[in-house]
């Protein structure tokens, strides 16, 4: 095995950083601030080349595999984790969707201005009473003289505000459980659809419901029919890995700082570097990230047809979560008093990494699958 980087690699790692230096780093304030930076970001990104990463040159991406865009998600991410979020979300989360699922002419309308930092995309799949019980969703669509009428409300959807399309999860016919689930293509202009409400995170971003009333859509914008929840979830396993991406990249940032931090602040007449608990506590810090980037890299490595396994996705998300956390939080707690004022930045690192425990899946939930596949069982939630 090599766990080297190719020059390539790093060159395209340098790359991200000087922009995200350059673009980003005097502005991180602006995330919570200014409700529209989010868009002067977007715009930012595409004109330096880092939105579709992974989608094909055909459609105004870069065609690279996996574990490239993950590094580059990294690198951003350790000096501005939204930005590197919108990276993941226009690569190998919901843009991807839409190269894969999309008809050509769906993907020629919207993925080269995604990729331009023109237009963006949204995903809905949980419900107020089908959360992590995602095969319980509610939302419904039929056919109708032509049209995909759709009906429902889906909960906690991030980037809605700014978003062009939404890939919206329905239930296409009578089927139980996962077996009615499909995904539709829906306009943010789209008649019976609106934002119905818009509420700021922890983690400085904004989640919206979204609601259809009746609303219609072209039939060519059934994405995945009936019975494909399965192909999708392939899709949101390497989604998940994007995020794992960006949570290790955030504590590595926030590593870095403290690291400098402890180097230069001076107690009792010397460094905090000299006092050994402080080196006990680096040391920890800079071990959990080298298994967690190890894990990362192994998961995106080991992608035959370009998906990595669930059990893949769920083992690095729980571990690389894990150690984001606690990461950020020795951080706060190395800066001291200055690490919990919001002027210095990393109380926001913490703040962002915690929703990451909840966003695509929850961690236990995650273990529960785990516990599942290395048992050979199944662990029903349901109740009986």
């Amino acid at each position: 095995m090599h766990f080297g980087l190719t020059e390539e690699q790093e060159q395209q790692r340098d790359a991200t950083r000087r922009i995200a230096d350059k673009l980003f780093a005097p502005n991180e304030a602006l995330w919570e601030e200014d409700i529209n930076y989010s868009l002067v970001a977007l715009q930012r990104l595409g004109e330096n080349g880092l939105l579709g990463l992974n989608l094909s040159p055909e459609y105004g991406g870069l065609g690279l595999p996996p574990l490239d865009v993950a590094i580059c998600i990294e690198e951003m991410a350790k000096v501005s984790p939204q930005a590197s979020s919108l990276m993941a979300l226009t690569s190998i989360g919901q843009a991807y969707y839409l190269e894969k699922f999309a008809d050509e002419s769906l993907r020629q309308k919207y993925l080269p201005a995604i990729c331009r930092g023109e237009a963006t995309v949204s995903i809905g799949i949980s419900e107020p009473e089908a959360g992590t019980a995602a095969t319980a969703m509610r939302t419904r669509a039929h056919i109708q003289n032509g049209k995909i009428v759709i009906n429902g409300r889906k909960h906690y959807v991030s980037n809605a505000k700014d978003a062009s399309v939404f890939i919206i999860y329905a239930r296409l016919d009578d089927k139980p459980g996962a077996g009615a689930i499909g995904a539709i293509l829906v306009p943010a202009d789209a008649p019976g659809f609106r934002i119905e409400r818009l509420s700021k995170n922890m983690g400085g971003s904004y989640q919206a419901d979204l609601t259809f009333d009746d609303c219609t859509v072209p039939e060519d914008h059934i994405l995945a029919g009936p019975g494909a929840f399965a192909a999708l979830s392939h899709i949101y396993n390497l989604e998940r890995l994007g995020g794992s991406a960006g949570m290790l990249g955030i504590a590595t940032g926030a590593y870095e700082r403290a690291l400098d931090y402890v180097q230069t602040r001076e107690q009792f007449g010397k460094a905090l570097i000299e006092f050994q608990a402080v080196q006990l506590k680096i040391a920890d810090m800079a071990t959990q990230l080298e298994a967690a980037r190890l894990m990362v890299y192994r998961a995106l490595s080991r992608t035959p047809d370009g998906m990595p396994t669930a059990y893949d996705a769920s083992t690095t998300k729980i571990f690389v979560n894990e150690v984001a956390r606690k990461v950020t939080d020795d951080a706060i707690q190395l800066f001291g008093g200055a690490g919990y004022l919001q002027e210095t930045g990393i109380e926001r690192l913490y703040r962002y990494v915690r929703g990451y425990s909840i966003a695509g899946g929850t961690l236990d939930i995650h273990r529960t699958m785990v516990a599942g596949w290395v048992s050979g069982r199944h662990f029903s939630q349901w109740s009986q």
